[in-house]
């Protein structure tokens, strides 16, 4: 715990960019795989589909307030 600690103090820009590249890289992964032979994204049920793709938008906000914000600190 320490040593993440010790990581996110010392060079906190790099590791937002890398965390927010991450989460790029694990929604497209989950919405590439979700996607059938026509390209849609396929879901059993309604709800669950609203529940996901909110949460992914979501966090795909995150992820690129986290890069603006380390690439920002990085510049200046």
């Amino acid at each position: 715990m320490e040593l993440i600690q010790h990581l996110w103090e010392a060079d906190s820009d790099t590791l937002k960019v890398v965390v927010g590249v991450a989460l790029r890289l694990l929604i497209g992964a989950r919405r590439f795989y979700r996607r059938g032979w026509g390209g849609l994204q396929h879901f059993r049920h309604y709800l669950p589909a609203l529940v996901t793709l909110f949460v992914e938008g979501m966090l795909y906000l995150v992820a690129n307030g986290l890069i603006l914000w380390g690439l920002v600190g990085m510049i200046f």
